[in-house]
């Protein structure tokens, strides 16, 4: 799922608590790695669907993701980011309880966006993802159609 298929562009990350000691996260002793796998994640859009599901978007390469937290594509972004920073893998108990936490902040926490997979309007303007390694989607607007590229 990716960016112009959830239907609000101006989404905020949810301020959470962080690091902002200028060290790398696994660094501070005392931490539990359920804590530090919330604390890699304080720079992902955390929101939630009109149905109550937690999703969030984050940055891969040169284009943004959209997916649900507790789903496979983001435990694996959760897990690869607490590998670069420490040097180890999370166990999966820890995992388990930064997904809970990460959930509830997006549930309690994040406003609210429908999501959309592969079409979607938005401001007037009908999307069709191209599925392409380019991130393009056709925009169709009332004034004509267009190939577009993701925004970041």
């Amino acid at each position: 799922m990716i960016d112009p298929f959830r239907a609000a562009p101006n989404a905020r990350a949810f301020d959470g608590p962080a690091d902002r000691s200028g060290s790398s996260v696994g660094a501070r002793r005392g931490r539990s790695q359920a804590s530090q796998l919330v604390a890699l994640a304080t720079h992902v859009e955390l929101f939630h669907t009109p149905e109550g599901e937690p999703f969030a978007t984050f940055e891969v390469g040169n284009h943004r993701e959209t997916a649900l937290i507790s789903g496979h594509p983001f435990r694996q972004y959760l897990a690869c980011r607490y590998y670069n920073n420490t040097g180890s893998t999370p166990n999966a108990q820890a995992m388990q309880e930064a997904i809970g936490i990460l959930a509830g902040q997006a549930t309690f926490g994040g406003e609210m966006h429908s999501v959309h997979v592969r079409l979607a309007e938005l401001e007037g303007a009908i999307y069709l993802d191209l599925g392409n390694g380019e991130w393009e989607v056709v925009k169709i607007a009332p004034t004509g159609w267009e190939i577009v590229t993701i925004p970041r």
